[in-house]
């Protein structure tokens, strides 16, 4: 293939924006090694042989030689699915297939060579000789596959949620609620093709990764539980997530999951409310398309386009629409507790009970009118925006009780992102990758901020999460490896009310009742970049 005089000057653009991007955020490697020991049918080491990595989905090539030991290491090795050629004079030629190297797990292939013609091909495969146990190093890791990521069923699609059912994770409610080991939150640390993506802000959650991965956006995620090694930088367990790349054929997938309430049972206190049961539509689209990545090519002579074998991109998008509700409880008045009259009940014994009164009697009391003072039109105006109790599980249920609705919490999520790889040359290798996650939440039952009670004025968010990857792979020889990687991961996270305050100040209600207006104030923050 003719490449074009400005493909040189194209890989040093790349370069220095490498350097660049690696100059605000250092991050850690998203790739592997393949690493062994060549040696004869007679158990001999065998120095000077050739070793030739192919990756099954570009073609490309990593190659290097076995050291006076016999042994090999193929370092900055992509995740993805490999065979390994392996060739010495005298010695039949040996093709290792079905090698998969997963994130951050070295694999091992030790091999042995028969005498022979080196037109002689051996095929063996990687099942049957690579070792069992990762023997590199002391980590212990478990990674979650493509296909575990795509056919298990995963309620709201976020991968990470499969980390819960993995070894020495303790797993709650959600993945945020997790821990590993039982180690707090702040121990561990995720990253998304080498970029630090926790919530640096709140450094609570174990597995909650703040940039939104997605199922069409993750290939696979390596979950490291013990003795992560020091290139891993924060964190005692370590969570790396990367992203699929295209391939030298096209490949793409359309979707759409629906999920309603049609077969759901009311919950057992709505129903004693007299409530209808919360509403639960929710729809999940989206596409993904991978392939080579082809350019036109200008000037006279060779080939009509350039990138095929060089270029190849994936992409992808998905859209979340929900329109659901939560169900919402509420500490409100009773009817006689408004006018002032509290009801009590006496814990004088019969010794110390006064001239007809008895031990545990009820009595009422009006408040209002032993004070001798007038009530105050701003504590009546907020009491009067609160609707009466409509559920007797909570309170004492005599001046106080529970009011309970349903209130919507629907929400707009869209994400989209995609990864370029570049096979310069044999020596030079580019990646990039990108996400961006926008969510609208405007009623925000999950941090309490919505509307206090029913068509009352309340609080949303809307957070935007952009993350960005680059590296660059520089091998010029077969025994000295080198990848520069660093990028960004950026969220602002933006908290809004509809409320106005409009007399100039706030107010509260004592503790045991809820406020009807949401005193919570508009804010945001904007998290430093992450590598």
């Amino acid at each position: 293939m003719t490449i074009s005089s400005k493909f040189p000057f194209r890989i040093l653009q790349l370069a220095v924006l490498a350097f660049a991007l690696a100059g605000a955020a250092f991050a850690q490697s998203s790739t592997s090694e393949v690493n062994g020991v060549v040696k004869d049918s007679a158990g001999a080491v065998l120095a000077g042989a050739t070793l030739k990595l192919i990756d099954t989905k570009t073609n490309s090539e990593l190659t290097t030689t076995s050291h006076g030991d016999g042994a090999y290491v193929i370092a900055n090795v992509r995740p993805g699915n490999y065979k390994l050629i392996v060739e010495h004079t005298g010695f039949s030629k040996k093709e290792v297939q079905d090698i998969k190297v997963d994130v951050g797990v070295p694999f091992t292939v030790n091999v042995e060579l028969a005498a022979g013609g080196v037109e002689e091909v051996v095929t063996v495969s990687a099942t049957d000789i690579a070792a069992p146990v990762n023997t590199t190093n002391a980590e212990l890791s478990t990674t979650v596959q493509t296909q575990q990521i795509n056919d298990l069923p995963l309620n709201g699609r976020n991968p990470l949620d499969l980390a819960g059912l993995q070894a020495g994770v303790a797993a709650g409610a959600t993945n945020r609620t997790a821990t590993i080991n039982g180690l707090r939150g702040t121990f561990s640390n995720l990253t998304w093709d080498g970029i630090n993506i926790n919530d640096n802000f709140i450094r609570t959650d174990a597995l909650f990764g703040a940039a939104a991965p997605s199922v069409p956006g993750v290939a696979e995620f390596t979950l490291v539980t013990q003795n992560a090694g020091p290139s891993d930088g924060l964190g005692v367990a370590q969570v790396k997530l990367v992203t699929p790349r295209g391939g030298s054929s096209f490949h793409g997938s359309l979707w759409e999951y629906h999920r309603n309430d049609a077969f759901d049972a009311n919950s057992f206190f709505n129903n004693a409310a007299g409530l209808p049961k919360a509403k639960l539509i929710r729809n999940q689209f989206g596409g993904a398309l991978g392939g080579p990545f082809v350019l036109p090519r200008f000037g006279e002579g060779g080939p009509a386009t350039f990138g095929k074998d060089k270029l190849f991109f994936y992409g992808y998008y998905e859209g979340t629409r929900e329109r659901t509700d939560a169900e919402i409880n509420r500490n409100v008045l009773t009817s006689a507790a408004r006018t002032g009259a509290f009801t009590y009940r006496t814990t004088c014994t019969a010794a110390t009970c006064p001239a007809g009164i008895t031990p545990g009697q009820l009595r009422t009391v009006n408040l209002f009118g032993l004070s001798g003072l007038p009530t105050d039109p701003l504590a009546t105006s907020l009491l009067g925006l609160t609707p009466l109790p409509n559920d007797l599980t909570g309170g004492d249920t005599r001046n106080f009780a529970r009011f309970r609705f349903n209130s919507p919490a629907g929400s707009d999520d869209d994400i989209w992102g995609f990864r370029i790889d570049v096979d310069a040359n044999s020596a030079n290798h580019f990646d990039a990758s990108f996400s961006r996650d926008v969510l609208v939440f405007p009623n925000d039952t999950f941090n309490d901020i919505g509307e206090p009670f029913p068509g009352l004025p309340g609080g949303g968010q809307s957070p935007v999460r952009t993350r960005l990857s680059t590296a660059w792979n520089w091998a010029p020889t077969p025994t000295f490896t080198n990848e520069l990687r660093g990028g960004f991961f950026l969220q602002k996270a933006s908290f809004f009310t509809d409320v106005t305050h409009d007399r100039g100040f706030r107010v509260t209600l004592p503790a045991i009742l809820d406020d009807p207006e949401q005193n919570f104030l508009e804010q945001g923050r904007v998290e430093q970049p992450a590598g």
